[in-house]
């Protein structure tokens, strides 16, 4: 189940346009979407890249969602992660500072995943330690002992319409964090 952007923070990005991809093309049944792993690793981590950015746009504006994950995130995702935004806006708060990602290690590499399904997927540690999330009176909404560092796992799946990928899952990791 994928966690809260709000429960993120508390517990625990301004987007460019998505970057050219290095597909090998849009694949026919039976063909790689990507010439080679390390292609399609090397555009998966230009997404995530792009999605971090775009989340830390959304929050530093209080929640704000106005088209800054279309073209990165799938719908769906989109729809998921909504639900945190909105505990932003009801709840008067904004991201102050920027996360990152400082390491990305691929789970699995589907070469010949059908459209729709899942290309790569990958684990990730999302680094909190430069944020604050203040509330309406500028009060830091982030208790002293959270982790700094958070274990995730990402999904990407090939969207031949645009060449490139897209991120369909981003879920924290329950089974301990790797990135502590």
């Amino acid at each position: 189940m994928p966690i809260g952007v709000v429960t993120l923070l508390l517990t625990s990005g301004c987007a460019g346009p998505v970057p050219e991809p290095v597909a090998s093309g849009s694949a026919a049944a039976g063909e790689a979407f990507f010439a080679s792993e390390e292609e399609a690793v090397e555009a998966a981590q230009l997404v995530l890249d792009d999605y971090i950015a775009a989340i830390n746009e959304v929050l530093a504006d209080g929640g704000v969602l106005t088209g800054q994950l279309d073209g990165i995130a799938t719908e769906e995702l989109i729809d998921q992660q909504d639900s945190g935004f909105e505990e932003y806006r009801s709840g008067g708060l904004t991201l102050v500072g920027r996360t990152t990602v400082d390491s990305f290690e691929v789970q699995q590499y589907i070469p010949l995943a059908e459209e729709g399904s899942p290309v790569l997927v990958a684990y990730f540690c999302r680094d909190v330690s430069a944020t604050d999330v203040l509330n309406n009176e500028g009060d830091s909404m982030v208790p002293a002992e959270r982790p700094l560092r958070l274990a995730f796992q990402a999904e990407f799946i090939a969207d031949p319409t645009r060449n490139s990928l897209t991120i369909a899952g981003d879920e924290q990791w329950q089974s301990g964090n790797f990135c502590a």
